[in-house]
């Protein structure tokens, strides 16, 4: 039982992590695109 709770915990974690990651990638494209719509206008 312990051992299912420590790898549930590991699971919720990493996947957590991963969206983290993905959250602030998806930020950084959209500042990015901000950026070179700033600088080139349509």
């Amino acid at each position: 039982m312990p051992s299912g709770q420590k790898a549930a915990s590991a699971l919720l974690r990493r996947q957590t992590l991963k969206g983290t990651l993905c959250r602030q990638a998806r930020m950084a494209l959209t500042h990015a695109d901000n950026a070179v719509n700033h600088l080139v206008p349509i």
